[in-house]
């Protein structure tokens, strides 16, 4: 008997396609939108309604790129770079602008994005209000050791430090440039805060009171898991946005419903 797939299913797994590899969509859509760009043109020139210049041609490439994001369900950010990309491209040709201008843009972008190919977690910026809602669930009494999953520039524990500096402080970071811009900074702050690079699943996760993590719903699992082998009896899960399949949470934050909720899992 062929069990076809529920409704909730289908959208978890696309869902989870789309946070896993949002790169990969991004230049599916710009693909897809160039297609229906070039067949708008081709339908112009046949018929004589206008001539399409080049800034023309790539701002309709932008909001087709921004409206099919839109309904595929990309994050807000990749909708204005979906938007900008073509927009840049055709300006950066009508001013005559180095090409190694294009060269830099490319690597800074490749330094950003592409360990999550490998890792399956794209690099998602974190927005201010997470501090507070972290801060809240932390003792102002106790010496803890936090450490942020994927903690890209820094900006997270950087915040909470400044706050609530009793605390030891732990990064990890896979997309070279954010460690590298991470690391920097802290040791021109003379921070305390500890940058690493590399993999968080080759860390023992039995070293730190809390661990936050800001990932994609196709690795929840395997944290989980991971997390179950290794914290201690006491310690706190948490995750930004993205829950544990089939595992409700023992905490959920969520001041603002038009922003994502932070979950909590107790070991």
């Amino acid at each position: 008997m062929i069990v076809e797939p529920s409704k909730s299913s289908l959208l978890l797994r696309w869902a989870s396609l789309v946070s896993g590899r949002p790169f990969v969509i991004a230049i599916a859509i710009q693909l897809i939108s160039l297609c229906l760009n070039y067949c708008l043109f081709c339908l112009t020139e046949a018929f004589h309604f206008f001539t399409i210049t080049i800034l023309f041609f790539s701002l309709i490439q932008g909001l087709f790129s921004l409206l099919i994001s839109y309904f595929v369900g990309l994050k807000w950010w990749w909708l204005v770079i979906q938007f900008l990309l073509p927009n840049f491209v055709a300006i950066f040709l009508a001013v005559g602008i180095s090409p190694n201008i294009y060269l830099t843009l490319l690597i800074v972008f490749l330094l950003c994005y592409v360990p999550s190919w490998a890792s399956r977690v794209p690099f998602y910026p974190s927005s201010r209000s997470i501090q507070t809602q972290l801060l809240s669930l932390l003792p102002q009494n106790k010496n803890h050791s936090f450490i942020d999953i994927g903690s890209g520039f820094g900006g997270v524990l950087f915040g909470m430090q400044r706050i609530h500096p009793n605390c030891r402080y732990f990064g990890i970071e896979l997309a070279p440039l954010p460690w590298l811009f991470s690391f920097l900074f802290g040791k021109l702050k003379r921070s305390s805060i500890v940058f690493k690079f590399g993999r968080y699943e080759k860390l023992n996760l039995a070293e730190f009171d809390v661990v936050f993590a800001y990932l994609s719903p196709v690795v929840m699992p395997s944290l989980w898991g991971k997390a179950k082998r290794e914290m201690q009896a006491g310690s706190l899960l948490l995750s930004y946005e993205f829950p544990i399949p089939s595992l409700p949470p023992h905490i959920t934050i969520q001041p603002d419903l038009n922003q994502p909720a932070l979950f909590g899992w107790r070991i």
